[in-house]
């Protein structure tokens, strides 16, 4: 599992869309499909159901949703932090 796939997860969860999460994050819907195909076989459960051209979370994907925007929020926390201007006491 990685940041990229918890991002992904968490925008096809809101858009019910592989061709909107794939927008979204500039990689093709074939992408998408992949990494949560991936993320779904290491995780050893379903998170989507296809229902015709759109992808429906299930209860367990409703779950971990939360989860996996505070991961993201964090990294994006830790991100910002970690480039903020260089202190004294830091080594390089």
């Amino acid at each position: 599992m990685n940041i990229q796939q918890l991002s992904y997860f968490s925008t096809a969860v809101d858009t019910n869309s592989f061709k909107e999460t794939a927008r979204t994050h500039f990689v093709t819907p074939a992408a998408i499909s992949k990494a949560l195909r991936d993320l779904e076989t290491e995780l050893g459960i379903k998170l989507f159901v296809k229902e015709g051209r759109a992808i429906v979370p299930t209860e367990k994907a409703l779950l971990l949703k939360p989860l996996a925007d505070n991961i993201s929020r964090n990294v994006k926390e830790f991100e910002r932090l970690a480039k903020l201007p260089k202190e004294e006491n830091d080594t390089p």
